[in-house]
């Protein structure tokens, strides 16, 4: 995907919305610059932990609305995308135990697994 793994911005970009545009009917009481950084406050990871920021209901509600979809259905999708990345993250981890190349440690084979489950 051209924006990531987002659902909303995929749609938004599927219905030829610019990510400041798609922000800006989110948010239209604020400037399409202020509803531009808090929407790119909103897909960033926090610095301590590395996770997504948390999404608001209501802000979810409003991109909903933007997109013309449900926002069951966007939540759905976005649950699926998470499932495929822990996997894919899962897969990883399980091809590097097996391989013929080193061997990790135990350490690392330790900090690996926590990251996982954090996700």
């Amino acid at each position: 995907m051209i924006w990531g793994d987002n659902p909303c911005l995929y749609l938004a970009k599927a219905k030829g919305l610019k990510k400041v545009d798609f922000s800006a009917k989110v948010w239209p009481e604020t400037s399409p610059k202020a509803a531009y950084a808090r929407w790119t406050v909103m897909r960033g990871k926090a610095d301590k932990t590395d996770r997504p920021q948390g999404v608001l209901i209501s802000d979810a509600q409003c991109m909903a609305e933007v997109l013309d979809e449900d926002l069951a259905y966007l939540l759905l999708r976005a649950k699926d995308r998470v499932r495929q990345k822990m996997e894919r993250e899962k897969e990883t981890v399980i091809e590097a135990e097996s391989s013929e190349g080193p061997e990790m440690d135990a350490k690392t084979k330790a900090a690996v697994r926590k990251a996982i489950k954090q996700r």
